[in-house]
């Protein structure tokens, strides 16, 4: 189910498919009409414009008919779940797509999203704290080898004195290098 803030403009996820299930590309929206559903049974009718429609066409889904649909913000002003509706009109084979959506009032956190990039954090200062570091006193560079892989440089960091110059000797400072 696809989640939008109330009273926000949203774009939704759209498939339209012919009757054989193929992916139908390069329908205009003045041949779409869409509707929601909402929970109490009523159907509100949503106007399309040429930027509320886009089609998917210079990727992978080029031709497949993948499209995004935008929701204004006055077309869902409750919160709940909703079932909204794409058709194509007579200039197109018949072409329907049904979607799902809840409206909430305040926007969830993606918790896939966080805690993919905690888990890389995690495991990128295991790999700190783990790996091997090797001082080279004619570049005047610390590198970092993980545990993983001990042959390719993890990190290489310039390393500085109190005064700023390269050093190994009495490292101050270290910076990342390229």
């Amino acid at each position: 189910m696809f989640e939008i803030k109330k009273g926000k403009t949203q774009t939704v996820p759209v498939r339209m498919m012919n009757v054989g299930g193929d992916g139908q590309a390069s329908i205009n929206y003045t041949d779409v009409t869409a509707s929601l559903l909402l929970s109490n049974n009523t159907i509100v009718n949503l106007a399309i414009s040429a930027s509320a429609w886009y089609e998917a066409s210079g990727s992978i889904f080029g031709g497949m008919g993948v499209y995004t649909l935008q929701l204004h913000s006055g077309s869902v002003s409750t919160t709940g779940s909703f079932v909204y509706a794409v058709s194509a009109g007579p200039n197109v084979p018949a072409v329907k797509y049904l979607g799902a959506l809840k409206c909430v009032e305040v926007e969830t956190a993606d918790t896939f999203n966080i805690v993919v990039g905690i888990s890389g954090t995690v495991d990128r200062l295991r790999k700190v704290s783990e790996g091997r570091w090797k001082m080279d006193a004619a570049t005047k560079k610390m590198t970092l080898y993980t545990l993983d892989d001990p042959t390719v440089p993890f990190i290489v960091f310039g390393l500085t004195g109190s005064d700023g110059a390269p050093s190994t000797d009495s490292p101050f400072e270290r910076r990342p290098v390229g």
